[in-house]
């Protein structure tokens, strides 16, 4: 029972989390999932009212119904490379979400209620050259039925993320 629990570590050895794992868990403002778990689910984190950040790990690949159902603080969500399938109502009334990063270069299947009470106006980050038309169409409560704008820019990310050591005597890059 984690009801007054603050922080929530998942160990890399989990490999599954259950339905209603940390179902109610309130008071808990983030998120990590580690790689070495492959599913998330039925409403395992349901109603985490104060979570703000979601990662979810490379390993997992599927996200079952309802799992993040209610997490209304979430600002941010980034969804591993692997995931091929998220349940009806996986992240509804995440009234606050306005930026989501996903991984995978096929959009994953998603019904549409996954993102149904979003913040309006939001940004989908996705790999270039991949097909999110699905989440960003107008249709239902998808992405697009709240105006969100999708960008295809993660092939770049590897660049942009180089750290570079430059000393001010150089002259050219």
């Amino acid at each position: 029972y984690c009801k007054y629990a603050k922080s929530l570590v998942i160990g890399s050895g989990v490999t599954s989390i259950g339905t209603s794992a940390f179902r109610d868990c309130q008071n808990i403002t983030s998120i990590t999932i580690p790689d070495s778990v492959t599913d998330i689910g039925a409403s395992a984190f349901y109603n985490c009212l104060r979570v703000k950040t979601i990662e979810i790990g490379n390993g997992v690949v599927s996200i079952g119904n309802l799992g993040f159902w209610g997490c209304s603080s979430l600002t941010s969500l980034v969804i591993g490379e692997n995931v091929t399938s998220i349940g009806s109502n996986a992240f509804r009334n995440g009234g606050n979400l306005n930026t989501i990063t996903c991984y995978a270069t096929t959009a994953p299947s998603i019904s549409n209620d996954t993102f149904r009470g979003v913040k309006s106006n939001g940004v989908l980050y996705y790999p270039a050259g991949s097909d999110y038309s699905r989440w960003l169409s107008t249709y239902s409560y998808n992405l697009g039925y709240y105006k969100w704008t999708g960008v295809d820019v993660l092939a770049e990310e590897v660049i942009l993320n180089c750290k570079y050591n430059v000393s001010t005597s150089n002259t050219e890059i």
